[in-house]
C-alpha cells in the first residue's frame, strides 16, 4: 500500500465530525489548528493536509 492514498473510513471520519463539533470553527483554514490534531494524533495516521482536505468536501454534510 506505500504510495496509494487511503480512503477514509466511517470511523475516521465521524471522529473528525467529534473533532470539528467540540472546536471553535473559526480556525479551520489555519494550517495550525490541524497540525495540532495531527501531533495529538485524534486520527492515527492522517496528515495535517489529509484531514484538512477531507473536511472541506465533506463540512456540509450532517454525521448521519
Amino acid at each position: 500500500n506505500i504510495g496509494k492514498k487511503k480512503k477514509f473510513t466511517i470511523v475516521e471520519g465521524i471522529k473528525l465530525f467529534q473533532i470539528m463539533s467540540t472546536n471553535n470553527t473559526s480556525n479551520l483554514n489555519k494550517t495550525s489548528f490541524w497540525q495540532k490534531i495531527e501531533e495529538q494524533r485524534l486520527i492515527p495516521e492522517r496528515t495535517a493536509d489529509q484531514m484538512k482536505k477531507f473536511w472541506s468536501e465533506h463540512e456540509n454534510y450532517t454525521i448521519e
